[in-house]
């Protein structure tokens, strides 16, 4: 989870089957109360919409599905991670 400038505000590290909304449940009840002004959560068209119900219901967090550009998609992802000496892949 980052902010809107890209900076770091919680980081899960899980298996690959695990889908972006799942994810993404575990994290809104790993941060529960750490960040009292957050109210609003961007997401790609990988969240499904079960999440923006099950967000608002539960912490009253309004969860965006945004579109992007074709060219801009998931640049927010390190794929270098794990790798030594590679440059980033965009």
């Amino acid at each position: 989870m980052t902010d809107t400038l890209g900076l770091i505000l919680f980081v899960v590290v899980c298996a690959a089957s695990i889908t972006d909304s799942d994810g993404a449940e575990y994290i809104f009840h790993e941060t529960n109360g750490r960040f009292p002004r957050l109210h609003t959560v961007l997401v790609d068209q990988g969240y499904k919409n079960w999440l923006v119900e099950f967000a608002k219901r539960w912490f009253g967090i309004i969860v965006a599905i945004v579109q992007h550009r074709q060219s801009n998609a998931r640049l927010w992802c390190n794929r270098s991670v794990g790798r030594s000496n590679e440059p980033l892949a965009g």
